[in-house]
This record gives C-alpha cells, sequence and structure tokens, in this order.
C-alpha cells in the first residue's frame, strides 16, 4: 500500500507522464528526420539547390522520410532500433547514390532492381573513386547516432514506452496526410520528365523515388484524349503523303546495318565545358560527304531505353520505366526487327557482353531477332590496355555474320561497348587525346574518353571503307546511346547558374550519321529524336513504310526535338511544356499510336504497323 501510495504521489507530481520529455523526443525525432532527409538530398544534388527549392515541394520528400521513420516507431514501441535502423539505411542509400551517380548516372531507384546483374557483370571495368560528398554523409550520421543515445538515455523505458505509441501515431498520420495530399495533387505531385536531375532539383530526391516506385505499378502512360473513336479515326484516314512501296521491287531491298556506340560523343558542342584537344578526335566522322548527318536527342536515362527507343521507334514520354527490356514483353509490339522480317530480311543482333544485361537474352528473341550473338561469340577479344571489347574488334565479327548471312536482304544490329563507363582504366601513357585545359579530377577521365572515341572514328572509318567494296547496297547507321556521366553531372563541371535549358538539352546530344555505299545523302536533319532515326533510315533506303513510321516522319518535320515535354521546331525555336504537350495535331495522333502499340495484340491495330 505504502509503494502503491508512492507511485500516485509521483504520478500526480509529473515524474512518470512529464510532457516536456515529450516535447524533446518528438524534437529529436524530427531533427533525426531532418538530417536523414538532408543526407539522402545532398547524395543527389548541391546543397545549394535543395535550400532553394520551394517549401511545400520539400515538405513532401521530408513526409516521406518521417512517414517511414514513424513506420518503424510503431512497430517497435521505442526510438532507438527503429531510429538507428533508418540512419543506417538512410546512410547506406546515400552512400549508395554517391557510387551510382559516378558510375551509372544517375542515383537508386527500385526500377532498376533488376538491373543488378548488369552492374555486376560491368563493375570490374571501374576503378572506384572515394565521392568527396560522402565525408559529410558520414558526419551527419554520428551527429544522427549523438541525438538517438541522447534521446534514449533521457528517460526511463516507462516514459519512453509511454509516448511511443501515440507519438508515432500523430507523426505517421500528419505525414501521411502532407505525402497523400500532394501525390494526389496535379500541381504538386512529382513529374518524372526527360531529365532525372531536373525532377530531383525540383522534387526532392525522396519524392522522385517515391514516384519512380509508383510508375512501376503503372508502367504506361495513357495520353489525354486517346479513345476507341480516336484510334479508328487514324486507321480509317492512314494514307500517306509519302510513297508506300519505296524504290525496290519486294526482296531486292538494300542491306541495313545499325550500330548502337556506347557513349559515342562530342563533348565540344557542350558550351560549358569549352572544350578543345591537341588532336582531332572525330576528324573521319567530320569529314564525311554525302551522309546525312547530326545530333540525336536520347532519353538520358541509360543505354537500355536508348536501344528500346532505337529498336522500336516508341518514345519514352509514354514509358514509366528506366530499363523497358527487364519489365516488357516485347513481342507484342512493333520494332524494325519484325517489321524488315515481314519484308524479306533476315536479322541479326550482337553485343560483346553477357547475355544477361538488361534481360537482353529475353529480350532480343521477342524482338524477332534470328541470330543472336553474345560475350563467347566475340572471343578472343583485344585489349586496348585495360579497355577490353574494341569497336575495331567488334566489327570484325558484324562483317563475318554480314558475309555468311544469305542472299535475302540483311539487317544486323550491334551495341558496342568499348566506350563504356569507367575513363579511368588506362595509365595516362595510353591516352592519344589531350584536352587543353584543366578540368580537376576529371580531366583524366576525359583525356580517356576522348581516346576511346577517337578509336571509334577510326573503327567507323575501317567498317565503312570494307562497306564502300561491297557490290549489294548497304545503308549504315550510328548514334550513340548517352553523353558521359561527366558531361550530364552537375557536381562535377559546375554547371553555369541559369544556364540556358535548350543549350542544355542540345549539350546532351550523342552524334548519329547515315550512310549509303551506293547512294548519295543529304543532310535533311540537323537535330532529331531517338524514336525517329530508323523511320529516316527506311525513308532514305526507300523501304516501304508504315502508318506508323510515317506519322514519325510528319512528327519530324514539325518538331525535329521531342523529348517529354521539350521541342526544337523547325525553325530551331525552343519551348518545353510541363504537361508533356505542344498543342499539335500530330503529336497528339502519334502518342495515339504509340500507346495502341503499347497495347496486347487483341487490342492493337496491326494495320498501323505494317506498310
Amino acid at each position: 500500500m505504502v509503494k502503491d501510495n508512492n507511485q500516485l504521489v509521483k504520478n500526480a507530481a509529473g515524474e512518470g507522464h512529464r510532457p516536456d520529455h515529450l516535447i524533446l523526443s518528438i524534437m529529436v525525432f524530427l531533427i533525426v528526420c531532418l538530417l536523414q532527409w538532408f543526407m539522402l538530398e545532398i547524395s543527389v544534388s548541391k546543397a545549394e539547390m535543395v535550400l532553394k527549392r520551394e517549401v511545400f515541394r520539400t515538405l513532401i520528400s521530408f513526409s516521406i522520410v518521417i512517414f517511414f521513420n514513424a513506420i518503424l516507431l510503431l512497430a517497435a514501441g521505442s526510438a532507438i532500433l527503429p531510429q538507428t535502423i533508418s540512419a543506417i539505411l538512410s546512410t547506406f542509400l546515400s552512400v549508395l547514390n554517391c557510387y551510382m551517380i559516378q558510375l551509372h548516372g544517375s542515383p537508386f531507384r527500385f526500377s532498376e532492381l533488376r538491373s543488378l546483374l548488369t552492374a555486376k557483370n560491368v563493375l570490374d571495368r571501374y576503378s572506384l573513386k572515394l565521392p568527396p560528398k560522402i565525408n559529410n554523409i558520414l558526419i551527419l550520421l554520428v551527429i544522427e547516432l549523438v541525438l538517438i543515445m541522447f534521446s534514449y538515455f533521457s528517460g526511463t523505458k516507462q516514459r519512453k514506452r509511454s509516448y511511443a505509441r501515440p507519438a508515432s501515431c500523430i507523426l505517421l498520420c500528419s505525414s501521411a496526410a502532407v505525402v497523400l495530399y500532394g501525390f494526389l495533387s496535379p500541381a504538386w505531385r512529382p513529374v518524372i520528365g526527360w531529365s532525372w536531375k531536373a525532377s530531383n532539383n525540383d522534387y526532392g530526391y525522396p519524392a522522385f523515388l517515391l514516384e519512380d516506385s509508383l510508375r512501376l505499378i503503372n508502367r504506361f502512360e495513357k495520353p489525354n484524349g486517346y479513345s476507341e473513336e480516336e484510334i479508328n479515326r487514324i486507321c480509317n484516314s492512314a494514307g500517306s503523303d509519302l510513297p508506300v512501296r519505296g524504290e525496290w521491287e519486294k526482296g531486292k531491298y538494300p542491306d541495313i546495318v545499325l550500330i548502337l556506340n556506347e557513349t559515342f560523343y562530342d563533348p565540344s558542342v557542350y558550351e560549358p565545358l569549352k572544350l578543345n584537344t591537341d588532336l582531332p578526335y572525330l576528324d573521319y566522322f567530320y569529314s564525311l560527304k554525302g551522309v546525312t548527318r547530326g545530333y540525336n536527342a536520347v532519353p538520358l536515362e541509360g543505354t537500355n531505353k536508348t536501344e528500346y527507343e532505337l529498336l522500336t521507334s516508341n518514345s519514352s514520354v509514354l514509358i514509366n520505366l528506366v530499363a523497358p527490356f527487364n519489365y516488357m514483353y516485347l513481342g507484342e509490339q512493333n520494332s524494325i526487327v519484325n517489321y524488315l522480317k515481314n519484308l524479306g530480311y533476315s536479322t541479326a543482333a550482337l553485343h560483346n557482353a553477357e547475355n544477361d544485361n538488361y534481360s537482353r537474352n529475353f529480350a532480343y528473341p521477342a524482338l524477332g531477332f534470328e541470330k543472336i550473338l553474345f560475350y563467347s561469340d566475340f572471343l578472343p577479344e583485344t585489349y586496348y590496355g585495360n579497355r577490353r571489347a574494341t569497336d575495331s574488334h567488334d566489327y570484325e565479327l558484324l562483317k563475318e555474320t554480314y558475309e555468311k548471312a544469305g542472299d535475302s536482304p540483311r539487317f544486323i544490329y550491334i551495341l558496342t561497348i568499348q566506350n563504356h563507363g569507367g575513363y579511368e582504366q588506362n595509365p595516362e601513357e595510353y591516352d592519344t587525346i589531350h584536352v587543353l585545359g584543366d578540368y580537376g579530377e576529371i580531366t583524366d577521365d576525359i583525356n580517356e574518353f576522348l581516346t576511346s572515341v577517337s578509336m571509334s572514328d577510326s573503327a567507323l572509318k575501317e567498317l565503312l571503307e570494307y562497306f564502300s567494296n561491297v557490290e549489294r547496297d548497304v545503308f549504315v547507321v550510328m548514334t550513340g546511346d548517352h553523353p558521359p556521366v561527366f558531361v550530364s553531372d552537375y557536381n562535377k563541371i559546375g554547371i553555369p547558374e541559369g544556364d540556358d535549358e535548350k543549350e542544355y538539352i542540345k549539350g546532351q546530344m550523342t552524334p548519329y550519321i547515315i550512310w549509303s555505299n551506293h547512294k548519295e545523302l543529304t543532310a535533311d536533319y540537323q537535330y532529331i529524336t531517338c524514336s525517329d532515326l530508323v523511320p529516316m533510315t527506311l525513308k532514305a533506303a526507300g523501304i516501304p513504310l508504315s502508318p506508323y513510321y510515317r506519322q514519325i516522319l510528319r512528327l519530324q518535320e514539325e518538331y525535329p526535338v521531342h523529348l517529354k515535354g521539350n521541342y526544337f521546331d523547325v525553325d530551331g525555336n525552343f519551348f518545353s511544356s510541363a504537361d508533356g504537350t505542344s498543342g499539335s495535331k500530330v503529336l497528339d495522333d502519334y502518342l495515339y499510336m504509340e500507346y495502341n502499340n503499347l497495347l496486347s495484340l487483341d487490342d492493337r491495330k496491326d494495320s498501323l504497323f505494317k506498310p
């Protein structure tokens, strides 16, 4: 009885349930969440970009971190274990982001989990550097752990248990309300456009990560205005102002060699670099006459999305996937492979890497390739210093495959790998091209990259000289798949604030070329979009065009660049649209046709995708 009376006295005095301790615990919890949020943000952006963001957008990202911590707190019933776990997880994710941006050019997202095998297969070619941000991240971790321990030892277990669940419920509900309001409101919901950097800078990494994860559920975006009536209208009016049959008799079409060259790029077009070199590195490429040549607007989300756009002529605007080959069954979509097979072509695909990279062992057969060659078929391989799989070596197998292809028209696609990232593999004495200027820690990277691009230029010369002596009619098409990481990384080259968006987009474009051994071509297009390159080639080669390809060429005539809300018209004027539209009927009809191409065979209008 005495003991009970003493406890009642303590409770009456407020020692069992002190409101000041509740306030202190919540404050420590929120400060730890704030540090975790800031840690994640600076792992992908400059601190000044984070601090300039719109307040409510910042609050949405911060609330996502609170929500995650509150769930752990509610599950555990005490603060120290869940907050320690979340501190370690946020640190791990932040460090992972630093390395992924260094190696891959973009931060972690759940949509790339299936690309782990690809990362594993190429990681051995990288020399990992310690990102300078990691020191700041580790300092934030130490501060978090100190605060967590302080909160733990500042009160009794009884107090902490009595406060933990009601406090976590309050935090959970309030953070959920902010996140739900933000994601259900068109004005505040994150938009992942043509550049993850722009999206991340505007909305914050936690919101970007959540939106990207939600997009995995809805892999395709239905364009505004799409309906059965609209697609039927397009089918009924699918006439053409371009020839349907082309210039050739059936069965005597020209051969086509399509090259997606890994990181084939000209950094001199990117004004902020102000790049000059001691020797030319694309001398042959720019010296060619009678070709169609210019710059190609690629998706900027890695090789696989560029490969998808190139082979299907579907733009990325409706695709909510970073690596489409990992998540889409491509056998139910139009592709240049199946299209040419239906015209009597034999088809082959070559890639000097493991077949499970981006699930190409499933994607290539689904696209329609009959003969497929991967890493083991290229052995023994040649090296340049420590760099493997040179273009010159890969083109030897390309020539051999071409010569064994038979009498029918031939379509051969090759994805090279020589210029793949990790531009610190060789000692300096292997660099034949040197940049004139000091670019800090990436100067050696630029030199090795330019040397590799110069080697690609020489290999292209050898390849075109080979096809110049072939009696058959051949069209060779080549484009780069994306710029190197150091071009698109704000944190490494310091893009000036307010840098003109049009010039930035132009700087992200990779060079392309369409060449023929028996036909002189004209340089009709300075800037193009990746999804348009194949239809342009078919037109130049005089091959029959489907309504879908003809619609793409109409769009090309109106907007040579149409990159997720960023447009160049034929006069070079640029404008950007937040909702991805241009107000153009030609674009709307193209998007309706593209969306129909993404549907199952039962719902797709097959006549749109046949000549």
